[in-house]
């Protein structure tokens, strides 16, 4: 990987994961409605037809996005890592640490 590369994981829960936030600079999370019970995950110039989805039970669903910066002068890609979860009702928004 090369500088400006990002790596992109998505995990899928049946219920909240654990926290490890410690691992990672930025972690937020919010609540999304996904009525058709799928999720697309592409890139900012990607097309929907090119996307993964990821299957979940239709309804609200938790989404804790966070974020580590590549190591400096190690050429390592910037991680971003979405997990995912259905909840059963819609919670605010949430920072749990923003750095840099």
């Amino acid at each position: 990987m090369g500088e400006g590369d990002v790596e992109v994981t998505v995990e899928v829960f049946v219920a909240e994961p654990a926290a490890d936030h410690g691992a990672f600079e930025q972690v937020v999370e919010a609540t999304i409605e996904a009525t058709s019970g799928r999720i697309a995950v592409l890139s900012p110039t990607g097309h929907l037809p090119d996307a993964e989805f990821f299957d979940l039970p239709p309804g609200p669903v938790r989404v804790r996005a966070s974020r580590a910066a590549p190591a400096a002068g190690r050429g390592a890609a910037e991680r971003l890592r979405v997990r995912l979860w259905p909840v059963a009702g819609h919670g605010a928004p949430r920072v749990f640490r923003r750095r840099g």
